[in-house]
């Protein structure tokens, strides 16, 4: 006679199914785990689906943004940071090989930020605050809500490679916007971030509609 315990499927290990946990994007997080869940027959069987669907669903949220919008947002941060660095002073003579690469880095942390990013609701301090102050709606504009997370999550991976390039003193030369991000972009990529956020609110209508 077959028990409960020996009929019902086995679990994939622990270690395996919190792997998948932090590689599969939070939108699709629990479906793909039950999914693999239902399929499980072994860890290698595990891993192997884990494998295929994996990529195809960070794929599929890279595509929610559209190629031509990606691209004009990377041409705002490039031209956002140029002028920074130009019109602070902080560069004499920009390289737009080194504002290249750091535009690169920057736009790697949008990527990662829009693939993984949890979607975050206003707080309620923040309704209660515009329902009294009116005026407050009327500024917002100024720093749309949603800027300060994508600022984050572009100047936090130049901070990490800006710490990183420091100690190889031949790489300076070439990078040098790198090692000062703070006075050389910091505002650049602030304003960037809400240019990017009112790119993607004038591009959503739109791309409803082409759906």
């Amino acid at each position: 006679m077959v028990t409960g315990d020996e009929s019902s499927p086995a679990s994939p290990p622990k270690f395996l199914e919190t792997l998948v946990r932090f590689l599969v994007p939070p939108a699709r997080r629990e479906q793909v785990l039950g999914d693999l869940q239902e399929r499980y027959q072994s860890p290698l069987r595990y891993l192997a689906d884990a494998v295929s669907v994996v990529p195809a669903v960070i794929s599929s949220q890279l595509s929610m943004t559209p190629f031509p919008i990606r691209m004009l947002e990377a041409l705002i941060v490039y031209l956002s940071v140029f002028a920074d660095a130009r019109l602070m002073g902080s560069i004499d003579s920009p390289q737009p090989s080194a504002i290249v690469c750091f535009s690169v880095i920057a736009m790697a942390g949008l990527v990662w930020h829009d693939v993984y990013s949890v979607p975050r609701s206003e707080s309620e301090l923040l309704k209660a605050l515009k329902q009294d102050f009116p005026w407050l709606k009327r500024i917002s504009w100024l720093r749309p809500p949603g800027s300060g997370d994508l600022f984050r999550a572009m100047f936090v991976p130049c901070m990490c490679v800006a710490l990183l390039v420091w100690p190889l003193r031949w790489l300076r030369s070439s990078v040098g916007i790198l090692l000062d991000p703070i006075r050389s972009s910091g505002v650049g990529l602030l304003v960037a971030s809400i240019l990017i956020v009112w790119l993607r609110r004038w591009a959503a209508p739109h791309q409803r509609t082409a759906i």
